[in-house]
């Protein structure tokens, strides 16, 4: 809550009418682009996750149809490989953006 925050330090002189106080924090361009990329990466690697259980359900709910199966296994797959390529760039990303 640092709205209310800065809220509480903004003063008002009510013979001039002025407002002071309640400075903004400073957030550097790298914090910025850190909190972006990582909410990018939370989501991607939930949607991953949710595409992993849903294709154990259509595969558990083929019944042996061997296309349904085949289906639901190359699902698995790519959301793994996916969720790898994530990891990768949320690792790699972090590094690069700490390093500088």
């Amino acid at each position: 809550m640092n709205f209310f925050r800065i809220l509480a330090e903004v003063t008002v002189d009510t013979s001039t009418g002025k407002i002071s106080g309640g400075t903004i924090p400073q957030t550097s361009a790298s914090t910025i682009v850190t909190n972006i990329l990582n909410t990018a990466y939370y989501i991607a690697g939930f949607i991953a996750v949710g595409m992993i259980i849903y294709a154990g359900i259509q595969y558990i709910t083929a019944n042996g149809d061997t296309a349904k199966t085949k289906k639901a296994t190359n699902t698995i797959i790519f959301s793994i490989v996916g969720l790898v390529v994530i990891i990768a760039a949320f690792t790699i990303t972090n590094f690069v953006i700490t390093s500088v």
